[in-house]
């Protein structure tokens, strides 16, 4: 994890000074080391922060060059391959000045040029600048899991790890202000189905998979990698297809444990988890440190982890999160939203998390993030399953929609209802299993649950690591039929049918009941910090200028803001929902027009 900032083409003899206040502005993401460059004039300056992970000595300080200083990198994330690259690359006459993972992208780059980009496995997203020609490449991985933000005018280009980096720019060069259109969609979903669009009026995201060449001239972006169905996947057996799932995700777990710091693993007590903590334990041959939140909730899993930690042998510490806490701390924690791609309230709890883990040693932490989207865990997944694989798509689309989202398509405007039927119909993927799989890891992953991971523990100085998320690994899982991750052939909400394939693996290495454990996971007490916060809620949402106020009239918000706490039913689920999205969204504008966001 570091964080990486920079300008080109920007003909002002301050941009260097423009660039160094960019970089302090996610200074958070990497404490360890700093670099800079700067050519004025050229109008370029770029800047790192870095979190040392592996090499900690000053040979991984970065901006990093290749052997002639003609291209210029900096990087944000881990190249889990890097030593077979670093092999093939000095086999081919390159040098190496460090024992880093990201030092094989520039000489990669050297090499191959954009051709780099698919060979990399990992989490990245990377900045080269070559010298004789003046242009800057971005690159973002496959499946989202690294942010980078741009915004792109008169010319010139600037470039960040987070969006705040952008209020060190001066207002002639950009100022904050709400995109109407994006906050519309917002609105409908919990985050931002979109993966170009941000919140932020001229703020736009590199997409996944992604690459970007600036020039002088403008800039243009190619696509270098796609989730497509491999055909001899496809074609498996069970127990052929099982026992290289478990390969392959043995293999990702024993990359993400690499490092020259000390590991750590969140442990759910769930499936996901617990498998990549088993995993780690039975293959790495290392004593494995597991962290548990426990909660005075009743969805509390600390107990179910305390099972798996004992079965497993790990160094196991359960981290109490208090919610007054949560609510004390409240404003503190709103600028790590960022650009509010996610309203997912979760932000909080890993946030305070990541730091009682912080402070006691770890650096990199792993994650289950992910194995839901990869592997059809959750309900929506069964509408592959009869009777519902036998009605219209447009019927699909809304069920998956609030299973999704908890909103009604009733509330939303027609447009937005049908954003799911346009997007579903872009993949063009008959198989239903694969459609909806399709979206949770080009959509909603990028843009909803990676942001809140990567916001929540970069903001603690930690590098948070995703096994289930390496893109051959994904690319297998979305290949296998769909009866081999969502089980059967007709839809049981109670039965447990998700993740079949991910079970069948568990039950080698973990107790029965938690292979077979239906999925849970910790709700945030939404409504609980609402009441909590109940003036300063009903002062946000009723203030004459809140955002709220442009689509409710005051009666109906009076009215929405009655929702009584109850588990169960849509139309106060809705309403609550609601709430929490507009008090989130005043909250995170105050702190933007205050400045607070700008703020390391």
């Amino acid at each position: 994890m570091c964080g990486i900032a920079g300008c080109v083409g920007v003909r002002r003899s301050d941009v260097g000074v423009i660039v160094r206040a960019m970089a302090s502005r996610v200074g958070h993401r990497g404490p360890d080391q700093d670099g800079f460059f700067d050519d004025p004039s050229k109008g370029v300056a770029l800047a790192h922060k870095r979190l040392s992970i592996i090499d900690l000595s000053e040979r991984g300080r970065e901006p990093m060059w290749n052997e002639d200083r003609t291209v210029c990198l900096l990087a944000n994330g881990e190249i889990y391959n890097f030593k077979e690259l670093r092999s093939q690359l000095t086999e081919l006459g390159h040098r190496f000045a460090s024992d880093t993972d990201v030092e094989v992208v520039v000489h990669g780059f050297e090499q191959w040029g954009a051709g780099v980009f698919p060979r990399l496995r990992g989490m990245f997203a990377v900045a080269l600048y070559r010298v004789k020609e003046g242009d800057l490449h971005l690159a973002r991985d496959p499946i989202g899991i690294k942010p980078l933000y741009m915004i792109e005018r008169d010319g010139w280009l600037a470039f960040a790890s987070e969006a705040r980096a952008f209020q060190a720019l001066p207002p002639e060069m950009w100022e904050f202000a709400i995109e109407d259109e994006s906050l519309d969609l917002m609105l409908r979903y919990q985050y931002l189905p979109d993966c170009r669009r941000t919140l932020l009026r001229g703020v736009s995201k590199l997409p996944p998979a992604h690459y970007l060449r600036w020039t002088p001239a403008g800039s243009e972006q190619h696509r270098y990698w796609e989730l497509t169905v491999d055909d001899r996947v496809a074609t498996l057996d069970f127990e052929s297809a099982q026992r290289e799932c478990e390969e392959r995700l043995v293999q990702s777990v024993l990359w993400t444990l690499n490092a020259d710091v000390p590991v750590g693993i969140l442990l759910s007590g769930g499936l996901d988890s617990s498998l990549v903590a088993a995993l780690a334990s039975r293959f790495s041959g290392h004593e494995v440190s597991t962290y548990t939140a426990t909660f005075d909730h009743q969805l509390d899993e600390s107990g179910a982890a305390q099972v798996v930690a004992r079965h497993l042998g790990t160094r196991h510490t359960p981290i109490f999160i208090d919610a007054a806490e949560v609510n004390r701390r409240l404003e503190e924690m709103i600028p790590c939203f960022d650009d509010l791609t996610s309203f997912d309230g979760g932000l909080f709890t890993l946030y305070l998390l990541a730091e009682h883990i912080r402070e006691q040693g770890i650096k990199v932490l792993l994650f289950g993030d992910g194995a839901d989207e990869v592997f059809a865990g959750y309900s929506w997944f069964g509408l592959c399953q009869a009777p519902f694989r036998y009605a219209p798509g447009w019927i699909r689309n809304r069920l998956q929609f609030y299973g999704m989202t908890r909103m009604l398509p009733g509330w939303t405007r027609h447009r937005h209802v049908h954003k799911l039927d346009e997007i579903m119909a872009g993949f063009r993927e008959p198989d239903i299993c694969r459609q909806i799989g399709k979206y949770e890891i080009t959509v909603q992953l990028p843009n909803h649950f990676n942001m809140k991971t990567d916001k929540a523990i970069s903001a603690q100085s930690l590098e948070g690591r995703v096994p289930y998320l390496d893109h051959e690994l994904v690319r297998f899982a979305y290949s296998l039929p769909a009866s081999f991750k969502f089980h059967g052939r007709w839809f049981n909400f109670h039965a447990v049918r998700e993740k079949h394939i991910l079970r069948r693996i568990a039950a080698k290495y973990l107790p029965a009941e938690t292979a077979s454990r239906k999925k849970r996971g910790f709700l945030v007490p939404v409504a609980e910090i609402l009441k909590s916060n109940a003036d300063k809620v009903r002062g946000y949402l009723l203030n004459d200028g809140s955002l709220a106020r442009q689509f409710f009239k005051r009666a109906a918000l009076e009215r929405m803001l009655t929702f009584r706490t109850v588990l169960y039913s849509p139309i106060e689920k809705q309403r609550e929902f609601l709430v929490w999205k507009f008090f989130l969204l005043e909250a995170w504008r105050r702190t933007w027009r205050s400045g607070q966001g700008a703020r390391s």
